[in-house]
């Protein structure tokens, strides 16, 4: 007890000093949690954002690679698709669906049909590479769910306007229709 006498004694300032932040302290305990919390909450909020900004960067670098796989798919002379139901109309290519021999459309116009009672040889077959009047390629892959069938898969897309026309007059007549 004495030395402890003596300590306040010797260090009479220290020991004021220390008591008044001790009440500093506890007064503030809400703030500083608060502040604590805040900041937690700011850095999830910022890793979030960080991890947004990855993923988009990770979209953009895979849009790139997409457009120049369609921009050499539109130089390589891909196959132009045609609407079914309208003769002379472009349709766009979708994931997953065969494509009609364009020789053949006449017989299937306006009709409706279950591809898997089709002959595969009616499609265009795996291998080929189509494309679109807005933009879109695909690969022609085959599909076990279809009797091996061939269907779009690999889609890409570009937005160069003259590689588009430049098929489309390519494709002045009927080459393949797209199943819908």
């Amino acid at each position: 007890m004495k030395d402890l006498q003596n300590f306040f004694n010797e260090n009479k300032a220290e020991c004021v000093c220390g008591v008044i932040a001790a009440i500093v302290l506890i007064t503030n305990l809400g703030s500083i949690k608060q502040f604590i919390g805040d900041n937690n909450q700011l850095r999830e909020s910022m890793k979030a954002e960080q991890a947004d900004n990855q993923r988009l960067q990770v979209e953009q670098l895979v849009s790139e690679q997409r457009k120049e796989v369609a921009d050499d798919r539109y130089r390589n002379n891909c196959t132009m698709i045609f609407s079914l139901n309208q003769q002379g109309h472009y349709t766009a290519i979708s994931e997953g669906d065969p494509i009609l021999k364009g020789e053949l459309a006449a017989r299937y116009r306006g009709k409706r049909f279950d591809l898997r009672k089709i002959h595969p040889f009616t499609f265009l077959p795996a291998g080929m590479t189509v494309c679109d009047a807005y933009g879109n390629t695909a690969k022609l892959v085959k599909d076990k769910n279809l009797n091996g069938i061939a269907v779009a898969r690999d889609l890409a897309n570009t937005g160069d306007q003259a590689l588009i026309k430049s098929a489309m007059e390519r494709a002045r007549g009927i080459y393949s229709n797209p199943v819908k």
